[in-house]
């Protein structure tokens, strides 16, 4: 091959000499994966958490490069200075591993690269753990859903470098040895490199949005399929596979010993909503079972029996996988639960209707389903083991569904403050923005606040309706303030009948909407909670602006819970206050 690497043959001792040099790059990189990074990462949490409890000059730094980095580099939208950063170490870091003492042998940089890829094997599966992942968050403060992204970035080196490494391996075949091509070793890695281009074809963005299932149901079974087939490709690597093997047992034992059945009813809660209600006698502890901690994090609940487990209660804001296997699309669909009484076992899910599963969870709308539920999840449980405390104000901004995240939130918030108050001497605020889709979504906490009793503290709650589909399409995209300004400007030309007719029908909805909302207050008034109700888009860059220009100097609480154009909003909002205030935010997505 031309230069700089040429294919040698070389002595025993030689190869042995390589040999030492693969093995121990690989442990190099797999104990920096593991050990230096998360070591890093639960320090800077550490940091991160100490600066809202007890402010050093360092982690006030880390505080203000923590915001500078989660800006965009190049525009409003777009990569993260956090992402370019991360990306340029990491690619620098495989350099190292892959290139570092090779020379001009063109047969060890070609092993090298497929011997840290499978070094990187264990780290993959780890981060591909939900159970093992939630229950160290509460040192590492990072979960499964906020570290899918490294584990789609770490898959995507992983395929690079073992794509690299067959293409390497193919050319040395074609120019001095092709019978070599027909050997068992060999054979066993063409048949792995073409399950890897199965799962990353499955698990590109597009293929990924169009057929979910597919690329979930690939993605599990060739996910197990790719061991055996390294374990007999190569026997260097075996200590790499029995590290993913025993990942993968721990992590599927943690998650079938946190998977319960229990039994809903279905039932229609609005247009484009669903509503899934039952009882969990495991949630409820026995009376023979006193409620003292356990040794699980706080975090977490693992409730065990059915009738009278022991009973742990659910962290506001965590998530369910949820699976119906009566159901054709049943493929583990992650759903945050509204309500997880332990007093009488109730809990409550509110589905958003969309394709597939949700769409069949509909149709059985007025029946009574068995569903297993696996969990609870979520890092909103770590988050908050700061306490409520540490914080002097709350803002939360909820679009549509997402409400069942930050409802819970917001009434162990309100919990807290009727017992311990909100920074006592002060002048906390807690203000609550919602953008529903209807006047029906709209009352779809009323029930919830009837059970619960009134408060004896109230927040700020602002709720706005965007109205039905059609009023959506003549105020595409309009903000409350526009909107006031558009009922402003009537025509002042002679307009058409149709136009007349246009009018009148518009007036008469409007009306009617104006009717929907007094019921709505209404329906409010006996909660103890009186919202303000507007009609149209809440502009969120303004109001999480206004919030925190009033409440400067404070430590404020943010949790978003929303589409990605709200979220970046507010992001973009608070980045001009974050030096002036102690921010701490919370966005609630899924990575799936």
């Amino acid at each position: 091959m031309a230069y700089p690497w040429h294919m040698n043959t070389y002595s025993p001792s030689e190869k042995d000499l390589r040999r030492s040099a693969l093995d121990f790059y690989g442990l190099l990189s797999l104990s920096t994966i593991l050990v230096f990074v998360t070591v890093v990462v639960c320090w800077l949490g550490h940091l991160h958490r100490t600066h809202f409890t007890n402010p050093t000059s360092l982690s006030r730094r880390v505080y203000r490069l923590k915001w500078y980095l989660s800006t965009p580099l190049f525009a409003r939208s777009g990569a993260s200075k956090k992402t370019y950063l991360l990306s340029t170490l990491w690619i620098l870091f495989l350099l190292c591993m892959v290139t570092a003492g090779t020379g001009d042998d063109y047969f060890h940089l070609t092993k090298r690269i497929a011997h840290t890829a499978a070094s990187l094997l264990p780290a993959q599966y780890l981060l591909s753990s939900r159970f093992i992942l939630q229950y160290t968050s509460i040192v590492t403060y990072q979960t499964h859903e906020t570290l899918n992204t490294a584990h789609r970035w770490l898959g995507r080196s992983i395929y690079t470098l073992i794509t690299l490494h067959a293409i390497l391996y193919i050319n040395y075949f074609v120019q001095l040895n092709p019978d070599r091509f027909f050997r068992q070793d060999v054979l066993f890695g063409v048949i792995g490199l073409g399950i890897l281009n199965t799962i990353f074809i499955t698990s590109l963005p597009y293929y990924r949005r169009k057929a979910y299932r597919l690329f979930y149901g690939v993605h599990q079974l060739l996910g197990i399929l790719i061991l055996p087939v390294c374990w007999f490709h190569v026997v260097y690597i075996r200590r790499y596979i029995l590290l993913c093997g025993a990942v993968y047992v721990v992590d599927f034992v943690g998650r079938w010993s946190v998977t319960r059945e229990v039994k809903v009813r279905v039932s229609v809660f609005s247009e484009g909503l669903v509503d899934l209600r039952g009882v969990a006698g495991w949630l409820v502890p026995s009376p023979s079972t006193p409620n003292t901690p356990t040794l699980r994090p706080s975090n977490s609940t693992v409730a065990t029996g059915e009738v009278g487990g022991k009973g742990v209660k659910v962290p506001a804001g965590s998530h369910f996988y949820v699976y119906v296997a009566s159901m054709q699309h049943n493929r583990g669909n992650p759903f945050t639960i509204c309500t997880a009484d332990s007093k009488d076992g109730e809990v409550r899910f509110s589905v958003r209707v969309r394709d597939g599963f949700t769409r069949e969870l509909q149709d059985m709308a007025d029946k009574d389903i068995t569903m297993m539920v696996e969990g609870p999840y979520g890092i909103s449980g770590v988050n908050m083991s700061l306490g409520f405390g540490y914080f002097d104000s709350f803002l939360f901004v909820t679009g549509g569904v997402g409400i069942t995240m930050t409802f819970g939130v917001l009434r162990e918030l309100i919990k807290w403050i009727e017992v311990d108050g909100l920074e006592k001497g002060g002048k906390g605020r807690v203000r609550f923005v919602w953008s529903a889709k209807g006047v029906e979504e709209a009352a779809w906490p009323v029930g919830e606040l009837l059970k619960g009793g009134a408060p004896t503290y109230t927040p700020d709650v602002d709720i706005y309706i965007s109205g039905s589909k059609a009023k959506k399409e003549r105020e595409e995209e309009v903000e409350l303030e526009d909107l006031v300004e558009d009922e402003r400007l009537l025509p002042t030309t002679i307009a058409t009948t149709d136009e007349e007719e246009e009018e009148e029908r518009g007036k008469g909805s409007d009306k009617d909407d104006d009717r929907k909302i007094d019921g709505l207050r209404y329906r409010y008034a006996g909660t103890g909670i009186t919202p303000k109700i507007w009609k149209g888009r809440p502009d969120v860059y303004r109001i999480a602006g206004e919030f925190c220009e009033e409440e400067k100097g404070r430590r404020i609480g943010v949790f978003v819970c929303g589409p990605d154009g709200m979220r970046e909003d507010v992001r973009r909002s608070l980045g001009r206050y974050y030096s002036d205030s102690m921010i701490w935010v919370w966005e609630e997505k899924f990575g799936h």
